[in-house]
């Protein structure tokens, strides 16, 4: 049956589960978890984290857009290139 109304939806999520915040980042939901685990305990010897920041809601794991956006922001390579000091001439 065809329904008599043409309705888009656009969706501008508030929060995203595992999945969609892995899907997102292009990532998968292991790897959101094994980051998670590691900032979990980077944060007991109050150094600084490596993935994106989580938040949680009623038990459950939610990543924020606005702080994935932000991680890419911090740690994307532009065009492959890292920081790069040159050697040093030896011998000369």
């Amino acid at each position: 049956m065809k329904s008599k109304h043409n309705i888009t939806v656009l969706l501008d999520p508030i929060i995203l589960d595992e999945a969609a915040a892995a899907a997102y980042l292009c990532r998968t939901v292991q790897w959101l978890k094994r980051t998670r685990h590691i900032d979990i305990a980077r944060a007991r010897k109050k150094s600084a984290p490596i993935g994106p920041t989580w938040v949680v809601l009623v038990k459950s794991i939610f990543y924020r857009p606005e702080d994935l956006r932000a991680w890419v922001a911090e740690n994307i390579v532009v065009r492959g290139t890292v920081p790069y000091e040159s050697p040093q001439n030896e011998g000369s």
